[in-house]
């Protein structure tokens, strides 16, 4: 869209036809060294015994053919820790000569994304990357799907990258329009004073003092009737601090701040390239926090989009005022889930370092499933609560609330609780990330980083399952799954675990039944309205009925006592289910 966004330069260096030669990389620790070279020649182990080899995490040993001199086959040395290890990939593909091609014993995408990546490099004048080695794959592998993903992560990281007399909120507005005429969007941009009558007066006010207008723009992709996702990005350019100017130490890295909007862009890419059956909005507020004559003062109050009143008490907590007028316009449009992501607070760093984002939900289900995605993936998040108890440290005297807090303690919490007050009800997902690599490592170079980019993909891409075309549609989905086509599944589960005894059979009959509480629930997510939260409580206590209930027949010894109970159980689960149905139907007419 840019010369800047070009596609990713690892997607070069993978090889899969069949008739490719490779050099076989062969990984070993410390202590599976001696056991590999014991099926060695003489040869090959006085060549890594003279070498000095000894497994080490991230050393290469290359060892040659005996005859010809050729090499033969490459041993490295894998990285201890798990979250580590697939990128034990990017450092062999700068680590190896280049002239080879190499392939490994064994492959996971994971190691195909981190060696396409060990090629990116940012370069204002070239951007052309570095040249690393050449890696076969299997032909079983989508080569595809990995270099949309490593061309989206570039994207991000080059965004951020850029320095702020590049980066402006017109040139990310003008990337944002090229990425909806890419795949076939539709683009929506405000710019200045016209941001006040489109309800997005604290966009206004927060960038009304550079000489770079703030401005609104808005993406949308998809069909209508899939899964309703809102994407949120803060966009703030750079950040002075305003008038409650930031020390030099603190500036400097200030162009990374609009880190959220370009996380966003390189998502709702991904989604697109991926055609993910999502109804996509793509929300971006941009600005530039700079001081002037028209900058915001200590003390203004300014109204929201929404109607409310905000003192600011802090012009340095400018990123959750745009985020507040975002959020209240994704709103409007009743989505399934609102993620929003942003670089906001310094006390989310403090909290868990520079690498693992933090979030924020008011559903638990997300929650969980976020968790358990970052935990697959290696790539980890963290929840903190939404602890409603420090609500009054946001309260103001002469407004509605007030942007920052007098104390320094729960800064993270207290900035999301800001920003709740702008969603309500609605599902939502806040992200406080740092969109910066500080360390320089193998395929993670200092600078713009798109982090847990694997979990919250994953997250997203699960969220198809939850599609549904119409709210007449769920109710009789919910209807005739729980009382009529279910239940001779469940009976037939039912029966078949209550084979097993005691724990196991506990276990297997929590794993269908939550299994299937979630596949219900998901389809609500997808179709809720008003009454939706009693409706979910119903739901969950149905859950919990039929735990117990399981819980209680898995205790008893008697084989076919316990098969009766579990029988009875099940059913009795699946009335309850239906009741909560029915009742919430009686109240949706």
């Amino acid at each position: 869209m840019t010369k800047f966004d070009e596609p990713q330069k690892g997607f070069q260096y993978i090889r899969q036809e069949e008739g490719i030669s490779a050099i076989p990389l062969r990984p070993v620790t410390a202590l599976s060294l001696k056991e590999e070279l014991s099926t060695c020649s003489s040869f090959v182990r006085q060549w890594v015994k003279q070498t000095g080899f000894e497994g080490k995490p991230r050393t290469v040993c290359l060892v040659p053919d005996p005859v010809n001199g050729d090499l033969s086959f490459v041993l490295y040395g894998t990285s201890e820790k798990d979250h580590e290890r697939h990128w034990d990939a990017a450092f062999l593909a700068i680590a190896l000569p280049q002239e080879h091609v190499y392939a490994f014993e064994s492959v996971e995408e994971s190691m195909v994304l981190s060696w396409m990546l060990a090629a990116y490099e940012f370069h204002y004048d070239h951007n052309k990357g570095q040249k690393i080695a050449t890696l076969k794959i299997p032909a079983t592998i989508d080569i595809k799907k990995i270099k949309n993903k490593a061309d989206s992560i570039a994207w991000i990281r080059t965004l951020i990258n850029c320095p702020a007399n590049i980066a402006t909120p017109e040139f990310l507005a003008r990337e944002a329009e090229k990425l909806a005429i890419t795949y076939q969007g539709h683009f929506k941009e405000i710019v200045g004073d016209g941001l006040v009558d489109a309800g997005f007066p604290l966009v206004l006010t927060v960038g009304k003092a550079s000489a770079h207008q703030p401005r609104f723009v808005e993406i949308t992709w998809g069909h209508p009737g899939d899964f309703k996702l809102a994407l949120v990005g803060k966009g703030i350019t750079f950040d002075t601090g305003g008038l409650n100017i930031k020390t030099g130490n603190y500036m400097d890295l200030m162009k990374k701040d609009m880190g959220g909007a370009a996380y966003v862009l390189g998502l709702a890419r991904w989604i697109m390239a991926e055609k993910l059956p999502i109804y996509l909005k793509a929300y971006l507020p941009l600005a530039e926090n700079a001081i002037g004559a028209q900058a915001m003062r200590p003390g203004d109050i300014i109204k929201a989009g929404n109607g409310d009143t905000v003192e600011i008490t802090d012009t340095d907590a400018e990123g959750r005022l745009i985020l507040a007028d975002a959020l209240t316009r994704a709103t409007l449009e009743n989505p399934d889930l609102i993620i929003d992501f942003a670089t906001l607070t310094g006390a989310a760093r403090v909290a868990l370092g520079a690498e693992i984002p933090v979030f924020f939900t008011n559903q638990d289900l997300y929650q969980k499933d976020l968790l358990s995605i970052g935990a697959e993936t290696l790539e980890p998040v963290w929840a903190l609560p939404l602890w409603n108890g420090y609500d009054k440290a946001l309260k103001s005297k002469i407004a509605t609330l007030q942007n920052a807090t007098n104390s320094s303690y729960g800064g993270a919490i207290t900035a999301a609780l800001f920003l709740q007050h702008f969603v309500k009800e609605t599902p939502w997902i806040h992200i406080d990330f740092m969109g910066w690599n500080v360390d320089d490592r193998p395929g993670r170079p200092i600078g713009g980083e798109a982090q847990a980019f694997g979990a919250f993909s994953g997250f997203i891409k699960k969220l198809k399952h939850t599609a549904s075309k119409s709210k007449a549609l769920t109710i009789l989905l919910f209807l005739s799954w729980a009382s009529f086509g279910h239940a001779h599944t469940t009976a037939d589960q039912v029966l078949g675990a209550s084979q097993y005894s005691g724990g196991q059979m506990e276990k297997k009959m929590n794993d269908f039944l939550r299994s299937d509480y979630h596949e219900a629930l998901s389809l609500y997510y997808a179709n809720r309205d008003q009454g939706g939260f009693m409706a979910l409580e119903r739901f969950e206590l149905a859950l919990q009925r039929g735990i117990g209930d399981i819980r209680e027949a898995s205790s008893i010894k008697d084989k076919k006592l316990r098969q009766d109970k579990a029988l009875e159980a099940s059913l009795s689960w699946q009335q309850a289910f239906r009741r909560a149905c029915e009742k919430n139907t009686l109240e949706k007419k």
